[in-house]
């Protein structure tokens, strides 16, 4: 039996070797192939190849960068609950940075976080909760830094580190809640202690020295 008579699941993975940039095998039209082959028998990797072909629409050092086509995959993928599909897409729109479009992108990232494919999920969602916290730090409708204070929270609760500067940078700045210096301090040093440059400029601007 060839692999589209036989082995439908097996398509996704030959999809992937032919799609490695890195391999002497690199060939885009084949990955493309096997991948839109993985789709077309609807195997459990369906959801996965409709994410690659999303991923390598969407690289932009290739000549076969085409956000339109990427956001098209991703937006199928994401309709069968691929985490990372969702995710990317609410990238793509929070970018675009106007009302409506983070109005998608946080349609995006909690589906990410809402996912039931536990085996890719946890990539995605502390970095879900940190983009959300800060879309609702961003002036407008949105703007809701106690929301924000939450899911940068959850987000550091996850490993996504970097939450701890917006942390600080509310409380330095006092949105939505009373300054608190100690605080700010405490959530910029996380990160200055490990040489985060950002963080160390922080607690010289609104000097928070011990």
């Amino acid at each position: 039996l060839t692999f589209e008579e036989g082995i439908p699941e097996s398509l996704h993975f030959i999809g992937k070797i032919y799609a490695d940039q890195n391999s002497d095998l690199y060939d885009f039209d084949k990955a493309v192939y096997y991948y839109e082959m993985s789709v077309k028998n609807r195997n459990w990797h369906s959801s996965d190849s409709l994410f690659e072909l999303g991923l390598i629409y969407d690289l932009r050092n290739t000549e076969y960068y085409n956000s339109e086509l990427a956001i098209e995959y991703y937006k199928l993928a994401s309709e069968l609950e691929h985490p990372r599909a969702s995710f990317n897409l609410g990238v793509k729109y929070q970018v675009l940075g106007d009302p409506v479009s983070l109005g998608y992108a946080v349609k995006y990232y909690n589906r990410s976080i809402e996912s039931n494919r536990l085996d890719i999920k946890d990539f995605v969602v502390p970095r879900a909760y940190n983009n959300l916290g800060v879309i609702y730090l961003q002036p407008g409708k949105l703007f809701n830094p106690r929301s924000s204070i939450e899911l940068f929270e959850k987000a550091v609760s996850l490993g996504a580190d970097n939450a701890n500067y917006y942390l600080g940078y509310i409380f330095a700045e006092g949105l939505g809640v009373e300054v608190d210096r100690s605080l700010a301090r405490n959530y910029f040093q996380v990160l200055a202690s490990n040489g985060d440059v950002a963080s160390i400029d922080a607690i010289k601007k609104y000097e928070l020295h011990p």
